[in-house]
């Protein structure tokens, strides 16, 4: 759903799709996972499913902080749909799962997942084409301090990715919200039905756009990682880019990111892109600011690009400003309260945007270097 929102949008604004997506080819037929039928209010359906595994060998461990991803435990799991889409596939998928998470894998009771398959699942698999996902889950425990309950928190994190769909699509994580049903093997806990966030895994987004992904020094013990394509510096990415991915998380209001840390990287004819994923840190449903931070905008990569650059990227993101709004007070996942704080938020941005200095180049410097 969230791709086919965006692409409604960006038939409107084809002279700024194009200078946006231009450096990918056109996204696959999105897979089965992340297709999801629409509801009276425009939001997605949830995937009703099922997960059996032994999870008290994955509950109550740490997992985040330099935990070594290749010695986490995988225990083998079994995966049903018991909604309506288990008419068409009700074949039981295997695959493995493990804790997951820096922040939320060490404070969570109940931390994120991953799941793997043994090779992308075929057809007529309701997880064909699908090398590994991401489960943000209902967490457990409040970690954030908000007032929020943890499922309105969920339902929000799940909002800001639809939100980045129109912004960014094709080239933003996947994801597909998810009612699950766990129910541990082993006996010794209860059954936990609730919220999760299932996301799209760099391996698979990559492959969708025909794009190579980039690395950092937590990915040197992968079998594909490539030297050449180690990021350490934000002046390795495009400035044009980084400057729009900055545009986005100003306008969700979210700080929590920097090089190696909720974000991942990709290679298009544009230069290297970084892609945000982990919207939790969100202030966009829960505080109504006032000023925008004034380390937001720094000297460096924004006074590399071109004044035409920058006003035909602020013109986008007003109209997907405007965008974001209609799909937010549609919206049944967040109270009318939180839609409030959240449009007078991108207004604020909007405004922002239109205001902010302009670069004095005529074009785009490249490289762009902060030395």
């Amino acid at each position: 759903m969230e791709r086919g929102l965006s692409r409604v949008f960006m038939g409107s604004f084809a002279f700024v799709a194009s200078f946006l997506l231009a450096s990918f080819t056109e996204a696959a037929e999105m897979l089965p996972l992340f297709r999801a039928t629409a509801l009276d209010s425009g939001d997605p359906a949830p995937l009703e499913i099922e997960i059996q595994a032994d999870f008290s060998q994955i509950l109550g461990r740490r997992y985040g902080y330099g935990t070594d991803k290749k010695a986490r435990l995988r225990v083998p799991a079994e995966i049903r749909l018991v909604g309506d889409e288990a008419k068409r596939y009700p074949v039981v998928q295997m695959a493995e799962i493990s804790g997951r998470g820096a922040l939320r894998g060490n404070e969570c009771s109940f931390p994120p997942l991953k799941i793997e398959f043994q090779g992308r699942p075929a057809a007529p698999s309701y997880f064909q084409g699908v090398d590994e996902i991401k489960v943000v889950t209902h967490c457990g425990k409040n970690v954030l301090g908000r007032s929020a309950t943890l499922q309105e928190q969920l339902l929000k994190e799940f909002t800001v990715y639809r939100l980045h769909a129109l912004a960014a699509a094709p080239a933003n994580f996947q994801a597909r919200l998810a009612w699950v049903r766990y129910i541990d093997t082993s006996g010794q806990m209860d059954e936990v039905n609730d919220y999760a966030i299932f996301v799209e895994d760099i391996s698979d987004l990559t492959k969708r756009l025909g794009a190579k992904r980039l690395f950092s020094h937590k990915d040197v013990g992968l079998k594909s990682y490539d030297p050449t394509r180690l990021t350490t510096r934000v002046d390795q990415f495009s400035a044009k880019e980084w400057v729009e991915m900055l545009m986005f998380q100003t306008m969700i209001w979210n700080y929590d990111f920097e090089v190696g840390h909720n974000l991942k990287g990709i290679v298009g004819e544009g230069g290297w892109k970084p892609v945000p994923y982990d919207f939790d840190y969100s202030e966009l449903f829960y505080r109504r600011v006032g000023e925008i931070p004034t380390n937001t905008w720094m000297a460096f990569p924004y006074r590399c690009l071109s004044k035409a650059q920058v006003d035909e990227m602020v013109s986008f993101y007003k109209q997907v400003g405007q965008e974001m709004t209609k799909l937010i007070r549609a919206t049944k996942y967040v109270s009318y309260e939180s839609k409030q704080i959240a449009i007078a938020n991108i207004e604020s941005a909007t405004r922002y945007f239109e205001q902010m200095p302009r670069p004095h180049n005529d074009e785009e410097v490249s490289p762009c270097s902060e030395r």
